[in-house]
């Protein structure tokens, strides 16, 4: 089965890349179980059920977004000529099992105090957004199930994007420069391995990576990138123990439990596994192997 054309590879890179696919087909049909059971797909995003009866939790007043514009979607229909040329090559966006919002984005998120926090291991790995007073620190365990947070922090409209896939958290200013508002859902559509988002207002396609609008009408705008860092909890809480809120998990705590054994199902399964890059022109890229999410302090 080795070969010297570039379309081949050997018996042994065979048998590391199939329990690889095998385990993502694993998790996209978990992510697809998740979607059926917390989201709608279709447009919607997530929110959560009404908090009385919550302890300590505290929703954000939000920024209303703008409204949905009278343009041709990118999302339905990416390659009418209507659009600008897209930045990508359209071959390489692919489905990744789920239809639009079919992982429900969070667009009204809670949140508890960090010092009222107790179902959170010490090492649990947080994304934290810093902006002017105001500091958030989002739960991977939850991001992994819900991708994107439309959220305001102080005062900001702004993006949360995490990709499971790639492991990587990305926040974005929203607004654009003509005073646009936009928010973001989940395209089901996969570029380089990485998620897709698309905003509710044009349905323009939009990378994870950098935020850039690559098919669409909005197609070349660039959100202003927001810097975050991901820690342990205990980190988080060791520095903003009482000022700070912390994003709240939107179904209560009975279903904390539940978020958690699923994010550890999903990278046990990917913890020795490669993920497809391309599968394009007769070869095979591969990824290297996904890292251990739990951090410690």
């Amino acid at each position: 089965m080795a070969g010297d054309g570039a379309g081949s590879f050997s018996v042994s890179r065979v048998r590391q890349v199939v329990p690889g696919l095998i385990g993502a087909l694993l998790v996209l049909g978990a992510i697809a179980l998740m979607a059926f059971v917390f989201g709608r797909g279709g447009g919607g995003g997530f929110s959560p059920p009404d908090a009385d009866g919550l302890e300590q939790v505290v929703e954000v007043d939000q920024v209303a977004s703008s409204s949905k514009m009278d343009v041709v979607s990118g999302l339905q229909r990416p390659s009418d000529e209507r659009h600008p040329d897209p930045l990508v090559d359209l071959r390489e966006i692919r489905s990744g099992g789920p239809p639009p919002d079919g992982i429900p984005p969070i667009d009204r998120p809670f949140f508890e105090t960090a010092s009222s926090i107790d179902w959170l291991d010490d090492s649990e790995a947080v994304v934290v957004l810093e902006m002017g007073a105001e500091t958030r620190a989002y739960p991977v365990q939850v991001l992994t199930w819900h991708e994107i947070v439309n959220d305001t922090v102080d005062g900001e409209p702004v993006t949360v994007s995490y990709c499971p896939l790639c492991n990587s958290a990305v926040a974005y200013e929203r607004t654009l420069d003509d005073g646009t508002i936009l928010d973001f859902g989940t395209s089901g559509s996969l570029y380089n391995s990485s998620l897709i988002m698309y905003d509710r207002q044009t349905e323009s396609l939009w990378t994870h990576f950098d935020g850039l609008a690559v098919v669409g009408h909005l197609t070349g705008t660039q959100l202003t990138l927001l810097p975050m860092v991901t820690v342990a909890w205990s980190d988080f809480v060791n520095m903003h123990f009482w000022r700070f809120r912390f994003h709240f998990p939107p179904l209560g705590h009975y279903f904390v439990r539940f978020y958690s054994s699923l994010m550890h199902l999903h990278f046990s399964l990917f913890h020795h596994a490669f993920i497809p890059q391309s599968f394009s022109r007769g070869h095979l890229s591969v990824r290297l192997h996904m890292q251990d999410l739990k951090l410690h302090a």
